[in-house]
C-alpha cells in the first residue's frame, strides 16, 4: 500500500502524457545518401529518444502492475 500511496501520482501522470507524446521516429526526416551530417544526427537522437520513451514506459507499467498487486516482483519483473 505504501509504494501504491507514493508511486501513484508518478504513475498517473505518466500514463496521463504518454497519448500526447510524438513518436519521434516518425518525425525525423529519411536518411539518405545526400542527407547532411545535422540531419543524420536529428534522426539517430528522434530514434534513441523514441526508444527512451518506450523504456521508461515499459518499466512504468510493470511497476504499475507489481503496485497494484497484479504481479509479483521477481527477476523477470526488475528488467
Amino acid at each position: 500500500m505504501r509504494w501504491a500511496a507514493q508511486l501513484g501520482p508518478l504513475l498517473r501522470l505518466w500514463e496521463s502524457l504518454l497519448p500526447s507524446l510524438p513518436n519521434f521516429a516518425q518525425l525525423a526526416l529519411p536518411i539518405t545518401a545526400s542527407s547532411s551530417p545535422l540531419d543524420a544526427f536529428l534522426a539517430s537522437e528522434a530514434g534513441f529518444a523514441q526508444q527512451l520513451v518506450t523504456a521508461v514506459s515499459t518499466s512504468l507499467a510493470s511497476l504499475s502492475d507489481v503496485v497494484l498487486g497484479s504481479t509479483v516482483l521477481m527477476p523477470q519483473v526488475q528488467v
